[in-house]
């Protein structure tokens, strides 16, 4: 019964943990875009 649960629930976590991976990557991504386009502003804004 363990062994069954244990391979049922380890796919689960990994899934979850790719899932939580990808968020991140996608919010670092976000994030740094956002820096970007705010630097861009404040360089033509000192122009």
């Amino acid at each position: 019964m363990s062994q069954k649960g244990n391979k049922k629930a380890r796919p689960a976590r990994r899934a979850f943990l790719i899932g939580i991976n990808h968020a991140i990557n996608e919010i670092n991504y976000m994030t740094g875009h956002i820096a970007e386009q705010v630097i861009t502003c404040r360089r033509r804004f000192n122009k």
